[in-house]
């Protein structure tokens, strides 16, 4: 799989979180199994610095849905346009592609995605 394909699973995946009835229950739920998934990384023998490097951006766009402290200077939570520009950069791939790695990982290990179909 090309990184490019895996940020754009990872940006389908975020995008959920925009329609869900409760955006703040969504939110904790991608969070903590992002947060669950660091432990298996490091199982798995990722070091530690490229587990905390490429979990930040994610992290922060997630928690930006519901709370602008993570995205924004003026107090305003992450809009789903400002999100498809962060996708936009190159820059950021490799962060996407390991959140999806980290997904996939829950999955493989028999858990749940945390969003509703």
């Amino acid at each position: 799989m090309r990184k490019k394909n895996g940020a754009a699973l990872v940006f389908a995946y975020i995008e959920r979180i925009f329609d869900q009835a409760d955006r703040v229950a969504a939110v904790k739920a991608s969070l903590a199994t992002l947060e669950g998934s660091l432990q298996k990384l490091r199982e798995a023998g990722f070091q530690d610095m490229v587990i905390e490097d490429s979990y930040e951006i994610p992290r922060d766009l997630i928690g930006g849905i519901v709370d602008a402290e993570p995205v924004s200077n003026n107090g305003s939570t992450l809009t789903p346009a400002q999100l498809y520009e962060v996708f936009q950069d190159d820059s950021s791939t490799w962060s996407f592609f390991l959140l999806l790695l980290l997904l996939l990982l829950r999955r493989c290990f028999g858990f749940s995605p945390p969003l509703d179909d």
